[in-house]
């Protein structure tokens, strides 16, 4: 309840201060001529591309920290029929979620490997993986719950709802509640209603 709020404000708070430290430092490095246009293409010294790249590496390291806490916000999801995960939540948003972290670690791997080294080629791969996987995480659930839920709605959410219902009993506490069948053939006496009122 308060955990999860506090770590995403704190990764929101990391995430814009490494991209206002990129975008200044891009800025700053251009008026200083460490970043200039040389026949069409744009040369970086040595030491302000290590620089850049390494920021690059935070910002992809901050994202995939932002990402990874979306997983356990699942559970206050409103895609389905009721309050919670749903079949798509699992079926499809999850995996992506986890692919997308994936792709977002390994770019950060990449980006540090290319401060290290002249390949640039390798982080172009990895940032063409994490775009890949973003659009997918976009598109993946909205086909899922068109064509696969959609058409056998009832079905695919009903484990869904069986544990929304079970865990709404177990948080009001009706999950201990005796449950008995009256009849009706009791009498009822004037005793019993001033008893019940």
């Amino acid at each position: 309840v308060f955990t999860l709020p506090l770590l995403e404000i704190v990764l929101q708070f990391l995430f814009m201060l490494v991209m206002v430290c990129l975008v200044g430092a891009i800025v700053l490095y251009a008026l200083r001529g460490g970043i200039r246009v040389n026949e069409r293409a744009l040369v970086f010294e040595r030491s302000p591309r290590t620089h850049l790249l390494v920021l690059v590496a935070a910002l992809f390291l901050m994202t995939a920290g932002r990402t990874w806490l979306e997983i356990p916000n699942l559970l206050y999801s409103s895609r389905g029929p009721v309050a919670g995960a749903s079949y798509t939540d699992i079926a499809a948003v999850l995996p992506l979620l986890k692919l997308e972290v994936f792709a977002a670690l390994l770019a950060t791997v990449l980006a540090v490997a290319c401060a290290f080294t002249s390949r640039i080629k390798l982080l172009l791969a990895g940032i063409g993986l994490y775009a890949l996987v973003l659009i997918g995480s976009w598109v993946y659930p909205a086909f899922v719950q068109r064509f696969s839920v959609a058409p056998n709605d009832q079905v695919k959410e009903t484990p869904y709802i069986v544990n929304n219902i079970n865990a709404t009993r177990k948080a009001f506490a009706l999950d201990h509640v005796e449950e008995r069948e009256l009849t009706g053939a009791a009498g009822l006496t004037l005793q019993d209603i001033q008893e019940n009122k």
